[in-house]
């Protein structure tokens, strides 16, 4: 989000927050990012890019994510923003990921099982069946044909998880602190005062969409998600609140009172916990 995720959101601060929620990065990789990122932005020629987190994978290096965006516009009550996703596995080179759009590859590729490998070069076929012809009438039935067959690329697979994540959780901000700007941009308040009730749900707000009826300026709070799908806890002493998604295990946002600071990150092997409904 341009203004804010520039202004107020820092890596070491965010790693130090949430670091006991198990989202770390080694020391080299950490110091790469920082110096890598704000060239690629400017290479890129985007408003804001943040750090996303990490895709772990099964043998190979992991992927760092990162999110580009150009300014948000808030338009008929909808979050709309030009975004580009890039990776690394080494925090200091980062490449484009192309987007993948059709339907029938987003369900073909959503279907492929498993970890990443970490080996960009991977491919994974999917396999599809073709129904047999009718057979004539007093003729032996034909050998059913050969399944049609589609290549997919690891960077594809990808692309769709950190999509989903960035789509599902990943923009969480305290609540008051953007505003919709005269050209209709979305922009950080400066003068945005630390949260009164830092410790409840409700004061924390999804920047992806608006909730139906309200004004555009209003965003939608993860107390109006499904109940469950998020666990809050706040440390009195600190003043430092980590709310972690139940529906994405691994992603973890902070935010301090103390210090009106907040932060995000994702770190796990890009699975959605599907069954989190039929356990609330």
């Amino acid at each position: 989000m341009a203004g804010s995720s520039e202004v107020y959101e820092n890596l070491s601060l965010t790693l130090d927050a949430l670091g006991a929620t198990g989202l770390v990065l080694p020391l080299e990789i950490k110091s790469a990012i920082e110096l890598s990122l704000p060239l690629k932005k400017m290479q890129a020629g985007v408003a804001s890019l943040s750090l996303v987190g990490k895709i772990t994978t099964s043998a190979g290096p992991d992927y760092l994510i990162a999110h580009g965006v150009s300014d948000a516009k808030a338009i008929s009550g909808k979050v709309h923003e030009e975004s580009r996703l890039f990776y690394s596995q080494d925090g200091a080179t980062w490449s484009d990921l192309e987007p993948v759009t059709g339907d029938e590859d987003i369900a073909r590729i959503s279907g492929i099982s498993g970890w990443l490998s970490g080996t960009p070069a991977t491919t994974y076929t999917v396999e599809e069946p073709v129904p047999a012809p009718e057979p004539v009438e007093g003729e032996e039935a034909a050998e059913p044909p050969e399944p049609l067959t589609f290549e997919y690329t690891e960077l594809q697979r990808l692309y769709l998880i950190a999509f989903s994540i960035i789509d599902e959780v990943f923009y969480v901000q305290p609540k008051g602190c953007t505003v919709v700007a005269a050209d209709t941009t979305i922009r950080f308040v400066p003068s945005f005062s630390p949260l009164a009730y830092p410790d409840k749900l409700e004061s924390y707000v999804h920047l992806k969409a608006v909730a139906p009826g309200q004004k555009s300026s209003e965003l939608v709070s993860l107390a109006e998600d499904v109940r469950g799908t998020w666990a809050l806890t706040f440390d009195s002493f600190t003043r430092v609140a980590v709310v972690r998604s139940l529906l994405w295990p691994g992603y973890a946002f902070y935010y301090s009172a103390a210090t009106n600071t907040w932060g995000k990150m994702y770190s796990g092997p890009g699975y959605s916990n599907s069954d989190l409904v039929f356990m609330l």
